[in-house]
């Protein structure tokens, strides 16, 4: 060792790091890849979105519930509608067919000779909501027997009413006063009497006339029997498909 190598320090021997000329640019800072957090209002929308869907679903089964019931309704109604409809539809109908049937058997009654006492025709008026309407209805009385010691008041097993007053009228003019008759009676009761037998045209009309409520009352039945058929397997089917 000599001595300027002595006298020398040890750390004046490193060569000292190489100066960056101030032109050259510092490289840049490293990023360790931490994203920022995101605003809080960006994190609001699909909360947003969420609760959109929840009310969207709570306003679809409200409708749901609504339409349930309103066809409840519709059906209850149909039902009582129904019940009403064809049961007062059916005893008409039974009643009407009965004094036919009845009207009818008189073809078979016997004979005996009559008198005529009286005929007229008396007004009956009748009310209701609608107002009131007028019927005219042939009113009879005439005596038979052998000795004419029997008497009726029957034109028919019918009520002879008729809403045409001249219809009555002329039925009135076929048994004047004081004209002979042929009374026609049961053949086991004598005091059960007519003065026409059979089905006359003037009775027929009240077949005509329950025919549109026949009608009627086979389209509720249709129907009742469409809303039991989906109720039983409506929803069955629909359960068995998903």
């Amino acid at each position: 060792m000599t001595p300027s190598d002595a006298s020398t320090p040890f750390w004046d021997s490193v060569d000292a790091p190489e100066q960056v000329a101030p032109s050259e640019a510092a490289p840049e800072a490293v990023s360790l890849g931490i994203l920022p957090a995101a605003p809080v209002a960006a994190n609001t929308e699909p909360d947003v979105q969420r609760t959109s869907s929840v009310e969207l679903t709570e306003e679809a089964f409200d409708q749901e519930e609504v339409e349930a019931g309103a066809t409840l309704f519709a059906a209850f109604f149909l039902l009582f509608f129904s019940v009403f409809w064809i049961g007062g539809t059916a005893v008409a109908t039974v009643v009407i067919t009965g004094d036919l049937v009845e009207q009818h058997r008189t073809r078979t009654w016997e004979e005996t000779p009559g008198t005529m006492e009286w005929s007229g025709v008396d007004t009956v008026t009748s009310c209701d909501d609608e107002g009131c309407s007028d019927e005219y209805c042939v009113e009879v009385a005439y005596t038979y027997g052998s000795e004419g010691q029997r008497s009726g008041d029957q034109l028919s097993t019918m009520d002879d009413c008729y809403e045409s007053r001249r219809l009555a009228e002329k039925l009135v003019e076929r048994y004047p006063a004081g004209a002979d008759v042929t009374v026609y009676h049961h053949p086991d009761n004598i005091n059960e009497t007519v003065l026409e037998t059979g089905l006359a045209l003037r009775y027929m009309w009240l077949l005509a006339f329950m025919l549109p409520f026949q009608g009627v009352s086979l389209v509720l039945l249709f129907l009742l029997q469409a809303s039991a058929r989906s109720a039983l397997f409506g929803s069955g089917g629909g359960g068995g498909s998903s």
